[in-house]
């Protein structure tokens, strides 16, 4: 990979950082919806 010009960690962190951002918005759209529907 450190061939492309790319550190394999820089890769690493990138993927990283998609995984936790759907993560979050998973959570925000379930939030979302309970806040919507009234609560628990």
């Amino acid at each position: 990979i450190g061939r492309a010009g790319l550190p394999s960690t820089v890769i690493g962190l990138l993927v990283h950082a998609a995984e936790h951002t759907m993560r979050h918005v998973g959570q925000l759209m379930v939030t979302a919806a309970i806040l919507k529907n009234g609560g628990l």
